[in-house]
């Protein structure tokens, strides 16, 4: 059943994209490059054409990149991370490939309730089947926008409806046949649920925001003050959506970096963890790596404890810029730049561990170095003892 169009518009908000990882995008922003931006938007609407329950499908405004950079030891970290993952699915950190920095997907997609019980158990009391999305590409990471025609409530669970769907249909219909793959980034804000309602006649504000906490998820919701190009719910949706993708599509991007520094982090631990572990063992093939590769191991790792707290620091910043000046936004959804951005500082733990392996090293070369040449010195001593001796013989 549609909706009537005089009630308020329930809406979740998730990150969707669709990525090209084997192409050669060096080159993204030059028309003459070997796959360019223009390129990439006709084999994603190819893509999702291949698609049966997908309907109105529009793609436009793709003209720009982000990127389009020499290549950062982050950059490389991300890839070497990511490597191993060429199906799509989630995206963990980094930037993408492309990143397009302006541009807009839409599309209506189906989902019967025996599908989406096969994708996500979790949907089994869910009764909406036709969902509208909308992704929008700005400054920051994607953001989608996902409406169910035929619900009034819970437009969260939507969110994870479609993004399961579209992660299944692209594994079974699309990713043999095209370069295109689907990734997408959670959490989904946040599990917010989001309604706009009609807009009103003498409203105080442009834009108010109730935002408060509901049984399963936060709830807010968006009032606008009726004008002649806001007359309809409509009307106050698109409003809406366009007043949340910069500051939400930054808050995926901080997503995306701590996401990066966690995997950035959970390296530098396993790194550790073996060179505690050579420094323990008591084989001779321990013994040896130390004396050899023992002082590389840990610069190696000092370098990487080093660079990752300048990210880390580098995204603390970027946190502190909050909503990016969205009052809205975060009316909306409140401490999320506090909760993502918080990253505790453990560089100073593994450096004292470093440096404490590092002098061991150390010590272990310095008396290698004085056996050495002691021995080398008894043996100089008896051959010139001997020397002399058949000398005077």
């Amino acid at each position: 059943m549609t909706v009537p169009k005089d009630s308020p518009i329930w809406f979740g908000i998730g990150c969707y994209s669709f990525e090209a990882p084997g192409e050669d995008l060096l080159l993204m922003q030059n028309r003459k490059g070997s796959y360019n931006v223009y390129r990439w938007a006709e084999d994603v609407e190819a893509a999702l054409k291949m698609l049966p329950s997908l309907d109105n499908i529009t793609l436009e405004g793709f003209r720009y990149v982000r990127g389009d950079h020499k290549p950062t030891w982050c950059d490389n970290f991300a890839l070497m991370m990511r490597e191993d993952s060429t199906d799509g699915g989630r995206h963990e950190g980094g930037d993408l490939k492309p990143h397009p920095s302006s541009g807009r997907i839409r599309f209506t997609v189906t989902i019967p309730q025996h599908v989406q019980q096969s994708v996500l158990p979790l949907a089994e009391s869910y009764k909406g089947t036709v969902f509208e999305v909308d992704i929008w590409y700005g400054d920051g990471m994607p953001v989608a926008f996902v409406r169910s025609v035929e619900r009034t409530d819970d437009p969260a669970i939507g969110v994870a409806i479609v993004r399961e769907f579209l992660r299944s249909e692209f594994e079974q219909r699309v990713n043999a046949n095209s370069p295109i793959r689907f990734v997408f980034m959670g959490p989904s804000p946040m599990w917010t649920q989001c309604a706009v309602g009609p807009p009103k006649e003498g409203a105080e504000q442009p834009l108010e925001v109730t935002r408060h906490d509901a049984v399963r998820y936060e709830f807010a919701a968006f009032t606008l003050q009726k004008t002649v190009e806001i007359a309809t719910t409509a009307d106050a949706y698109e409003a809406v959506k366009r007043t949340l993708e910069e500051p939400v599509g930054r808050y995926y991007d901080l997503v995306s970096q701590t996401t990066l520094l966690r995997s950035h982090r959970r390296f530098i631990e396993f790194a550790l963890e073996d060179l505690v572990e050579a420094h323990r063992s008591r084989s001779f093939r321990a013994w040896s790596k130390r004396l050899f590769r023992g002082g590389t191991d840990v610069n190696d790792l000092m370098l990487e404890v080093l660079a990752a707290d300048v990210e880390r620091q580098r995204v603390e910043a970027f946190a502190a810029d909050r909503w990016a000046g969205s009052e809205d936004a975060a009316s909306a959804f409140g401490d999320l730049w506090e909760r993502e951005g918080s990253n505790q500082n453990y560089t100073d733990h593994v450096k004292s561990v470093a440096e404490m392996l590092g002098a061991r090293q150390s010590r272990s070369i310095e008396l290698m170095t004085v056996l050495g040449a002691s021995l080398l010195g008894g043996v100089a001593g008896a051959a010139l003892t001997a020397l002399v001796q058949a000398a005077q013989g």
